[in-house]
């Protein structure tokens, strides 16, 4: 209410003040609602006629309440303009949740992964503003990237059955984390981006006299005849395949998910490296010599400066990729 009225009761108050708050609402609605009426001019024609003529795949997406409206939005526009259904891609909503401003060319680059050469690719995002994007894919395009992509990380993907589990790591429930968990992780964000290749790209050193690979990369070689100084070029662990050297289940350290594993893992091409172990299911076996493969994941939450710390982990390889959570 603009006037507090003494004489009128408090309920009658919070009604009127109801009604105020509506229409108000409505009013800021329709006023810019009118102002896109002068806004409709060339640009919405054009865009309009490509996507009548789109022939290839439409990308509507959205954050939020944005994503599911452009499921709605995907729907209708292929209803109306003639686009067959299974040109309208998925939005991941169900599968990868939110991405945030990386959302729209996310749904890109899975749908290159399926797109065939001369398909055009329409991409519209919208939330607090609207892009398009047509791309179309080359007829003779590079042969495709050894990596996982975005459908095999996806199909990497457990469901978690564990609810308070869930609610736990996702802060829903307040739980007793312990004197251990009080410690201050200090968190330096200006190391992290000095150190951003090696901690969240997962890149180590190759000596370029011997080939020896080692993590972290140094100034010296790791190789005890070779000792070469300054002498490594940038190589990638991320996507290596590893096995298990050795591994503790420590339940006196904090964890979210206790017991807290970690472990010496071999990777297969050289170089080794002590790590965090992710999705160890209770009951699950660990044994040496296990394949292992890394996982982008969280690593820790500082609380103190609200700061979410992500770096890698190994995860058991099994069969089917049926691993994979966080």
């Amino acid at each position: 209410m603009d006037e507090h009225h003494p004489e009128v009761p408090v309920a009658a108050q919070a009604a009127m003040s109801y009604r105020q708050s509506a229409r108000r609402v409505l009013q800021i609605e329709a006023e810019a609602l009118t102002a896109l009426i002068g806004r409709i001019g060339e640009t919405f024609e054009s865009a309009c006629a490509l996507l009548a003529a789109c022939r290839g795949r439409v990308v509507v997406t959205g954050m939020g309440k944005s994503g599911h409206i452009g499921n709605k939005i995907a729907a209708t526009l292929a209803s109306k303009l003639g686009i067959p259904d299974a040109s309208v891609r998925d939005n991941l909503q169900g599968t990868c949740g939110e991405a945030g401003a990386a959302h729209p060319l996310l749904m890109l680059v899975h749908a290159l992964e399926e797109a065939r050469p001369g398909d055009k690719l329409l991409v519209t995002g919208f939330g607090q503003g609207c892009d398009a994007v047509v791309v179309e894919v080359c007829r003779h395009r590079p042969a495709a990237s050894p990596s996982a992509g975005i459908g095999g990380h996806l199909a990497r993907g457990r469901a978690e059955h564990n609810y308070q589990r869930y609610l736990a790591i996702n802060d829903l429930v307040t739980i007793e984390r312990g004197l251990r968990a009080e410690v201050d992780k200090q968190t330096g964000l200006t190391t992290l981006y000095r150190n951003r290749d090696m901690l969240l790209g997962f890149v180590g050193g190759r000596c370029r006299a011997c080939g020896t690979l080692q993590y972290p990369k140094s100034n010296v070689c790791a190789k005890p005849d070779c000792d070469a100084v300054d002498g490594q070029d940038d190589h990638p662990f991320s996507e290596m395949t590893a096995t298990l050297n050795s591994y503790t289940a420590d339940r006196l350290t904090y964890c979210p998910d206790p017991p807290a594993y970690y472990g010496m893992v071999q990777f297969d091409d050289g170089g080794r490296a002590m790590m965090d172990l992710a999705d160890i299911d209770p009951g699950t076996k660990l044994h040496v010599g296990q394949p292992m493969r890394m996982m982008f994941r969280i690593k820790d939450y500082d609380t103190t400066r609200g700061f979410r710390r992500y770096f890698w982990k190994a995860t058991p390889a099994t069969h089917g990729g049926t691993q994979g959570a966080e």
